[in-house]
């Protein structure tokens, strides 16, 4: 059923679109952030000069939708607020 939710939601998303996000995971520098409208999304690169952490919340922008892994592919142009 989440994949149902997912695919719906990524329809509202939209190339070079804002959204806030939390951090779900770090791996092999490739961050893994769940969009606040409930999409699933990577980054592969942070403008803030922090480092970036499980829990964060990010502001992201959407660079590529990945329809066939349902999930938006962006850069986090900012740390919100760090989960510290």
């Amino acid at each position: 059923m989440e994949g149902n939710t997912s695919k719906e939601n990524l329809k509202n998303c939209r190339v070079q679109g804002k959204y806030a996000g939390t951090v779900e995971d770090i791996h092999k520098g490739t961050v893994f952030v769940r969009l606040e409208l409930g999409v699933n999304a990577i980054a592969h690169s942070c403008y803030d000069s922090r480092t970036v952490g499980k829990k964060d919340k990010v502001s992201f922008v959407v660079t590529h939708i990945d329809e066939e892994r349902n999930v938006a592919v962006g850069i986090i142009t900012r740390i919100i607020k760090q989960n510290i």
